[in-house]
């Protein structure tokens, strides 16, 4: 599948920026199978479409942060 030009910026940009996460070697291959999937679903041949790629770069983990922004953790406490 080819990736436009001005989309890994993008996906960068919000990984990064936007979900408070260091690059990780895995990213691409997520976002490719997530991607992908997305296609199956749809039942459209697999393509980037800026949609499908936000869908991808939603389903990494959550933003670090979110649950000390909330007021909640995301650790289990033992007592």
């Amino acid at each position: 599948m080819p990736l436009p030009d001005d989309a890994f910026e993008v996906i960068v940009r919000k990984i990064t920026e936007e979900k408070g996460l260091e690059l990780a070697a895995y990213h691409p291959r997520f976002i490719v199978d997530q991607v992908m999937a997305t296609c199956r679903f749809m039942g459209q041949e697999p393509h980037f479409e800026p949609r499908f790629i936000e869908y991808a770069i939603n389903n990494l983990r959550v933003k670090q942060g979110a649950a000390a922004k909330s007021g909640g953790s995301t650790q289990a406490r033992i007592k």
